[in-house]
Formats: C-alpha cells, structure tokens, sequence
C-alpha cells in the first residue's frame, strides 16, 4: 500500500444536505460509516476517499434512491467546497477555474484525477477515481458529474446543460429521472466520466460579485498547501488517525475497518513502514500537541481532549516522556522564541 486516497470533508456537504431534507438517519449513518461527527465542523478535515464512498453509496441505498448522487450533487455548490471552492469560484474564466482544479485536485483529493481532452470545437472535461472505484460506487459518479457541471455553470449560467455526458459506470435510471438532463446524450461503460464543453465557454467570466484579494487567494492556497492528502502510507495513515483522535484512542480494529483491510493485513503493512500502531498513535499525539501547545490561547486541557485523553493529567504526562517537560513549560518556553 503506497498511501491511502483521502479527500476533504467538504465533500460530503450535499449529501448531509440532502439526506436532513429527507429527514434520514444522519447520526446513524455517519456511525455504521465510521465517520466521526466532528467532520462536519471540520470541512478540511482529510477522511478515507473509500470510507466517503462507501458512505454514500449506503446512504443512496438506505434512501432507495437511484439518482441519490445527482441529487447530493444539486445541493453542493461550488462555493461549499472549502478553500478549494473559493479559488474556483474567484478564477476570471471558466478556463482559468477548470486549470485551477486540475493543478489542485490532488491537494483537495489524492484519489481523483481532472484532465482536459480537446475534440474539434468541444472539449471533454475528465475524471477519474484511482484504483478503479467507478465500478463500485456509481453514486459517487454522480455527484462528481453534477460536481463538474455546475462549475461550468459558473460562467455558462444556471439554465446550461451538456449536450453529451460519458460515464464509465453500468447503465442506471438515476439520470432519466433528471427531467433537466432530458436532452442529455448519456453514454454509460466509458473510459472515464467526460462532459462536453464548447470551447467558447472556456473564455467567459464567472459570475461572481463577491470581493476576493490577493491575501485571501493566498491564504486559501496556503490552507491547501499545508494540509494536503500525504502521497506515502505512514503519513495518510497519521491524517486519518488525527481525526479519530477526539472520539477517543482509535482502536486498531476500528482503523483497519475504516481502510477496508483485515488487521492482520493492516498490521503486515505497519510493519513493512517500521512501524507497531502504537508507535504510530504516540508519534500523531505528539505532533498534534506541538502544534496546539504553539497557540498559547488552547488550554492544556482542551488540548488533551482533542488528542483523545481522558484528562489533562494523562496527556501532561505523556507529554513529559515525549519530551522531559510539562506541555505548560513547552508552551512557555515557545513563546519565548517568538520574542
């Protein structure tokens, strides 16, 4: 396992959305998924690309909805996507925001890939889930398309529709109960998932009032930047584990369903990094501490909380092995560096 897709919890915006408006089992559903709660007050919180799937596909099962997906996809505008979704909503063309997306789709979701592909007077906008997850998750297929449209929209305007939508799921009724897709040429067992643009919508300006400087450019880039999915297995690993942590100490079983691997097989690739879970839950505390003990207004306390400890004496403690001193005297001693 070279690393683990993991994707921003932004995502699942619609789908929260959407299963509320049909008065579903959120809480449950989250539960059976083994999603934390936190993720929906986190949006760049990085979760399993597989377990948000899964997720979906579950929730559109429970739900007895074919078109699940596209109607998800109805409810998440382009602007609830976090850092990532400002920068594509404050981009001058349509152009420049599909570029945008291609160049940072793998710090928003390590699991996917954007690409443009030029054909006469239209051009294919692509996606493509790695490890061939089309196959599996269909939902999800669907709200990645309504996904890309209404990004067009942004500059086509909101009445726009493709004229040719490919899909490289099995054939559903979900899109023929879209009465808005009716003159939609729909082709399903393609390649990837690809919507045809014309070319002429590449230059238009997006329709967006909404004031947006250079500092806020930079800074939502900066959020993607230092928050990015890690390309290697202990790293993502660690990402994933950091969200857990407020639940409490993530058992390895747990952590092993989530990834969708026996624990013996988890346990082997743990191994192949140098690693015992232990070692890796202690390594993720630690770096979570420093960062938090680097804001002098968290208090010690609530920072044990969010490492998962029972009470702030636990975590003094273990802090103390880590380092030889108390987090207080860290956080004292840091603020004097700054000075």
């Amino acid at each position: 396992m070279t690393y683990i897709p993991l994707i921003r919890a932004n995502v699942m915006h619609g789908v929260i959305a959407l299963l509320q408006q049909l008065d579903a089992p959120t809480e449950r559903l989250l539960a059976e998924a083994k999603l934390p709660l936190s993720v929906l007050h986190e949006p760049e919180a990085l979760l399993p690309l597989q377990q948000v799937l899964q997720f979906v596909e579950h929730a559109a099962l429970t739900m007895g909805l074919e078109q699940f997906g596209l109607l998800a996809g109805q409810q998440t505008q382009i602007a609830h996507l976090g850092a990532l979704g400002r920068l594509l909503c404050h981009s001058p063309t349509l152009q420049v925001a599909i570029h945008t997306l291609i160049c940072l789709m793998l710090r928003y979701n390590s699991g996917d890939r954007i690409w443009l592909k030029p054909q006469g007077e239209i051009v294919w906008l692509c996606r493509h889930f790695t490890n061939e997850l089309e196959h599996r998750y269909p939902q999800a297929v669907q709200g990645s398309v309504m996904g890309l449209i209404q990004l067009i929209q942004l500059a086509a305007g909101s009445q726009w529709q493709p004229t040719e939508i490919h899909l490289a799921t099995p054939p559903t009724q979900g899109f023929a109960q879209m009465a808005w897709l009716a003159n939609t040429k729909i082709l399903f067992n393609q390649d990837a998932t690809a919507i045809a643009v014309p070319k002429l919508l590449l230059s238009l300006p997006l329709q967006n009032p909404q004031p947006y400087g250079k500092p806020q450019w930079d800074q939502d880039y900066e959020i993607l930047r230092s928050s990015a999915p890690a390309t290697n297995f202990p790293e993502s690993l660690k990402q994933i584990i950091g969200v857990h942590l407020k639940q409490g100490y993530p058992n390895i079983q747990a952590i092993a369903k989530i990834l969708g691997v026996s624990v013996r097989s988890f346990q082997r690739h743990l191994h192949q990094a140098n690693l015992t879970y232990s070692q890796l839950i202690e390594q993720v505390r630690f770096e979570h501490s420093v960062q938090l003990l680097s804001d002098p207004t968290n208090k010690v306390a609530d920072i044990a909380a969010e490492l998962g400890y029972k009470d702030a004496g636990n975590f003094a403690r273990a802090f103390k092995r880590w380092t030889g001193i108390s987090p207080k005297t860290y956080s004292m001693h840091y603020l004097k560096t700054l000075f």
